[in-house]
């Protein structure tokens, strides 16, 4: 979790500056050393990173034996997560407990990650109506 919380905070820096420069980010080259310093190949590179680390999380903190259900979970997290302004450690804290990512019992029949129970035809789509949920109930 801290490389994560790490990750996320280098992102923020790069996507809230209105100049960008190397100086801006160089202390993420602590985690990674990036030959190539422009914005999009760094924030690229940041962005594999967080998926590989919420991949771990998730690896450690469910039943999915699959890696390609991991992978879809991951990536779906990272991408829906950033584009909304939704908190990924957040949202991995509410799949951990409910239920383990969707790794038994009705969570897994149902693909639902989130605890809230009803089909989805791919853990993309409960990913999705989980952060419009959010967005719409929960958060101004």
């Amino acid at each position: 979790m801290k490389n994560i919380i790490y990750i996320l905070v280098c992102l923020s820096i790069m996507l809230n500056c209105d100049s960008y420069s190397y100086s801006n980010v160089r202390s993420c080259n602590n985690y990674k050393k990036i030959e190539n310093c422009n914005q999009e190949n760094l924030q690229s590179n940041l962005k594999s990173n967080l998926v590989e680390e919420v991949k771990a999380y998730i690896s450690t903190n469910s039943k999915h034996a699959n890696p390609a259900i991991i992978s879809e979970i991951s990536e779906s997290i990272v991408k829906l997560a950033l584009g909304n302004h939704i908190d990924i450690c957040f949202m991995l804290a509410q799949g951990h407990v409910d239920p383990a990512f969707g790794s038994y019992g009705i969570g897994k029949s149902k693909k639902s990650i989130f605890g809230v129970y009803k089909n989805y035809s791919s853990y993309t789509d409960c990913i999705d109506f989980y952060i419009n949920l959010l967005r719409k109930n929960y958060l101004v």
